[in-house]
């Protein structure tokens, strides 16, 4: 048995695992001690965060909430992610943020926080201008559900729902894009009108919009002639950016229309590639037969075209020679190397975790 806290209607509210460790959501009235130390609530209840890892040794404790009450309602695991619902009047404290409730009643919070490291990612509010009650929280494959009760008004960003009675019954969704799962793709060789064999590209259905790189198009459904990894970004009907790619060089679905094998030849062993294409910092890339004897420029763009980082390459690097960059001093996002020279032009977009 092992004690975590001691203090006055300490009452765990939901404990969930996720991130190799259990976390715990209570509340507190005045103040709790965690072990030498005296943990004073900003209000009359407070909410007190725990993490205990698997092995029992290590333990996390923080707080949050401010001048009223603060109650935690439940704890949701999205994906990565660990979400906290919960209610506050006037003002709610979380880490650095802040949020300012209205005049009357109570309004209702939503923290997300990622699951290894614990970071704070999100803090958002919904509220009327009376009691609004959170009862429920579900959460489904990369979002959460929140049920709950609302008086005369219900302020949901820039919109105001009105109440058919006294009170009516609210449904929420708070759409979680960061877990969304990969975007499937499938893979065929088969022959265009002039008996030339191309790629047959296919992502996932479900999706309201598709972007390609390497400039293969809009649609679900696209037509590649090289082998190499390709990458499509889609939109799905909750407004959410989602991502797969593929290597052509080392798919298994990759087959001719009558299932024969393709057997690669010496050109598509000195062809380009970049790899991987999710990466937390190092990429790895070949020239192919083409690479100039001048040399190229290696260039990376962040999403609003900056250049974050370029380097020049002498000519003789060789067609099959492998060459390493670190990225790793990049902040997460997704990036387009570019490698440009004379009569060689290389695009490859990637994803720095």
């Amino acid at each position: 048995v092992i004690i975590l806290l001691k203090g006055i209607d300490l009452v765990p509210v939901s404990i969930k695992e996720a991130g190799g460790k259990l976390w715990i959501a209570a509340q507190f009235k005045y103040y709790c001690i965690n072990g030498s130390d005296t943990i004073i609530a900003k209000g009359q209840n407070d909410v007190v965060m725990i993490t205990i890892s698997a092995n029992l040794e290590e333990k996390t404790v923080w707080t949050l909430g401010s001048r009223a009450n603060d109650l935690p309602l439940d704890l949701s695991v999205s994906g990565n992610q660990v979400m906290l619902t919960g209610t506050y009047s006037d003002v709610f404290t979380a880490g650095s943020e802040k949020l300012v409730g209205n005049a009357l009643g109570s309004d209702l919070f939503l923290i997300t926080y990622e699951s290894e490291s614990q970071k704070q990612l999100a803090l958002i509010s919904i509220g009327g201008v009376n009691n609004d009650f959170p009862c429920a929280a579900m959460t489904s494959k990369a979002g959460v559900y929140l049920l709950g009760q609302f008086k005369e008004t219900l302020k949901v960003r820039l919109n105001n729902i009105k109440t058919n009675g006294s009170y009516d019954i609210f449904v929420a969704r708070y759409e979680n894009c960061g877990a969304k799962p990969a975007i499937n793709i499938e893979s065929k060789l088969q022959e265009d009108k002039n008996r030339e064999l191309t790629y047959l590209l296919k992502a996932d259905d479900g999706y309201t919009s598709y972007k390609w790189d390497n400039h293969l198009g809009y649609g679900q459904n696209v037509e590649a002639r090289d082998g190499n990894s390709y990458v499509v970004e889609a939109v799905d009907k909750f407004g959410c950016s989602c991502y797969g790619e593929i290597s052509l060089s080392t798919t298994k679905s990759a087959r001719l229309t009558n299932e024969n094998e393709l057997q690669p030849d010496d050109g598509q062993l000195a062809a380009f590639k970049l790899y991987p294409t999710v990466t937390e910092g190092l990429v790895k890339w070949q020239a192919g037969n083409n690479f100039p004897s001048d040399g190229a420029m290696l260039r990376v763009f962040n999403a609003t075209g900056q250049i974050v980082f370029e380097r020049n390459y002498r000519g003789d690097i060789g067609s099959t020679s492998v060459q390493t960059i670190n990225l790793s001093a990049l902040t997460q996002g997704i990036y387009t190397i570019q490698i440009v020279g004379n009569g060689y032009h290389n695009n490859k977009k990637i994803s720095v975790k």
